[in-house]
């Protein structure tokens, strides 16, 4: 690919803008772009640009960026200001590591190999998600449950919203001006953007956050993660197929709806949210020997998950499924997950009941009340208080 066709596909991408439509045209190509209910062509030339289109928001931007003229130099360039890593670094780091070491297995992964991967699905996704929208009624609903889950920073959360509503009414925003649509894109670099300015550590520039003992990651990631699910109805099916083609850049991919699956799910869905607690539906757990899907996944800070099973009596009651089902419980704990099932019956009765004991399981966690992978002192009503 020219560093032209490549520069302009990463521009793209990162601003979350379609490409609709490739064509050669004398001298150049011409490439239709798409967004914001806006349709542009950008002309590349040898030695310069042409924008065509009529005047718009989207115009302004490609018109800034091919002629690296103003506005461009305030922050209108060809990446996002929070620094998302290119994916194509970690497609040619495992295409080289398979070459020299072969496929490995599951369980001979090491955890460089590990994260690689998962940055390539994650940063696919992300890029694949960037038109996809939620109300800013929606999107203040997650900011603030991921500030209760993910930082534990004193932060003024109302101020850092009422930022957030200026940033949006100013910098015209808005996706859609009837339902005042914030798009994904948009949404996770405001929001990293506001967590590094009020963050005294600044541990988005870091990676270390010190009110976490020993926990370094990507502050940016751990936002993609816990909104993704709640801006597009599908995500990218993990698999090695999938793996092979993100490498070869092949992007005939399979992907898996995260939509529910039974009214019960859909339930359990917006009570989780209105409770704040972001999940991940349909999660996909796999290994080399099983392949599982869990209704939700409640992820921790510290790698232990808690996932959550939906199950109705009408299936779930047979005595197949119910052998099946303890199983495939001690498989996925033995992974790392802390498995908490609920039946219909209580998920449309005691809702309020189920979000306390998921809500009390995930600070357990925090405090180290819960770990599956060591034993504990074991009192007369279960787990002791620590001594």
């Amino acid at each position: 690919m020219e560093q032209a066709e490549y520069n302009i596909k990463k521009f793209c991408a990162l601003k979350g803008i379609q490409i609709i439509r490739e064509r050669e045209v004398q001298h150049g190509k011409q490439y239709t772009l798409h967004s914001l209910g806006d349709t542009v062509h950008l002309i590349t030339f040898q030695r310069n640009n042409l924008v065509q289109g009529k005047e718009s928001k989207l115009k302004e931007i490609i018109k800034s960026w091919a002629d690296k003229s103003p506005p461009y130099d305030e922050g209108v360039r060809a990446d996002l200001r929070s620094g998302w890593r290119e994916w194509n670094e970690e497609a040619n780091w495992i295409a080289d590591f398979h070459k020299k070491h072969g496929i490995p297995k599951e369980e001979d992964l090491n955890h460089r190999y590990m994260i690689r991967r998962e940055v390539l699905f994650h940063d696919y996704m992300f890029r694949n998600g960037s038109l996809n929208a939620v109300t800013f009624e929606r999107f203040e609903q997650l900011v603030r449950a991921w500030f209760k889950r993910n930082c534990f920073m004193n932060h003024n959360i109302d101020s850092i919203i009422s930022s957030l509503k200026e940033r949006v009414n100013k910098g015209g925003y808005i996706f859609d001006l009837n339902q005042e649509n914030i798009p994904f894109t948009i949404a996770t670099d405001m929001l990293s953007e506001e967590l590094a300015n009020n963050c005294p550590n600044k541990y988005l520039k870091t990676g270390v956050c010190p009110q976490i003992e020993e926990q370094h990651f990507d502050c940016l990631s751990d936002i993609v993660d816990a909104l993704y699910p709640y801006f597009t109805d599908k995500m990218l099916s993990y698999t090695k197929g999938n793996l092979n083609k993100l490498i070869k850049r092949d992007y005939d991919l399979k992907w898996t709806s995260i939509l529910p699956s039974t009214p019960i799910e859909e339930k359990m869905s917006e009570s989780l949210i209105d409770a704040g607690i972001l999940s991940v539906p349909q999660y996909q757990a796999w290994d080399e020997k099983h392949r599982y899907n869990l209704d939700f996944v409640v992820k921790t800070p510290q790698g232990l998950n808690i996932a959550v099973e939906c199950d109705g009596l009408q299936y779930h009651a047979r005595p197949s499924t119910y052998i099946h089902d303890r199983k495939r419980d001690r498989y996925l704990q033995s992974k790392g997950f802390y498995m908490m099932r609920f039946s219909s019956v209580e998920i449309y009765n005691e809702m309020d009941l189920i979000l306390k004991e998921i809500d009390e399981a995930y600070w357990k966690i925090q405090k180290n009340k819960i770990d599956i992978r060591k034993p504990y002192r074991i009192s007369y009503f279960g787990y002791g208080e620590e001594e």
